[in-house]
């Protein structure tokens, strides 16, 4: 199964020291890789889902169609059957009609709430078959369920590292800017320094029995796990 063929997508809240307004953090990620391979940093609107998948896409080969799961939040689904489909024009028709891809398969986890405690939850498919979106996972070894255990871990992850991110917390950026850096700083460490467990590859006759990986070794971007001094030495491009 190729990069990015399934996604989860979620926000996190947060605040901005500077406005007294809400802010939020949106990410996709992608359960196989374990990589994050789009972040958005704004609302809570259907334009900021449209970012986010917008940019999600540009990182996608053509042919590929994601499985996507999310939770409850409607605006997903507009950004997602917007930008996997096709133009075509009907017989006796004048204009061209968009169709949402038949290969995308979409499913949301549905959060109920009372009083910011979880009292149940279902879940249900917005775009494709339920049985043909459990195939994917399957394939990919994963649960045929939909949820969004992975990309909630990862907002975790995101939480303990930016302080930015933390709860009841002094260190609020500044400005969304300067939140936004710091978390772009974290996904090149998330992505080029820090192993993942779960991504070891086990080789016999190594004296630790497993390779550690890192999200960008998973997606064969780079061999070796980097450190931080290779990192701030990398050569930035210049932006002409």
């Amino acid at each position: 199964m190729g990069v990015g063929q399934l996604v989860q997508m979620e926000e996190l809240y947060t605040r901005i020291r500077a406005t007294a307004s809400a802010c939020w953090l949106w990410l996709a990620f992608d359960p196989v890789t374990k990589a994050s391979p789009s972040l958005h940093l704004g609302g809570r609107t259907k334009n900021d889902a449209f970012a986010l998948v917008h940019d999600f896409q540009l990182r996608l080969l053509p042919e590929c169609i994601p499985a996507a799961t999310t939770e409850g939040l409607r605006s997903y689904f507009y950004a997602l059957t917007a930008h996997f489909g096709f133009w075509f024009r009907p017989p006796n028709a004048r204009t061209d009609h968009w169709q949402p891809s038949s290969d995308l398969h979409y499913g949301q986890l549905v959060k109920r709430k009372n009083k910011r405690h979880i009292t149940f939850t279902h879940t249900r498919m917005l775009w494709g078959k339920r049985h043909e979106l459990f195939a994917r996972l399957r394939e990919a070894g994963l649960r045929p369920l939909i949820q969004t255990a992975f990309v909630e871990r990862v907002n975790l992850t995101f939480r303990q590292s930016v302080a930015s991110l933390s709860r009841r917390t002094w260190a609020y950026a500044q400005t969304e800017r300067h939140l936004l850096l710091y978390c772009e700083w974290f996904r090149l460490y998330y992505h080029l320094i820090r192993a993942h467990e779960s991504l070891a590859l086990e080789v016999p006759g190594l004296k630790q029995r497993c390779r550690s990986r890192s999200p960008a070794m998973a997606l064969h971007l780079t061999d070796p796990l980097w450190f931080v001094h290779d990192l701030l030495h990398y050569p930035v491009p210049q932006v002409v």
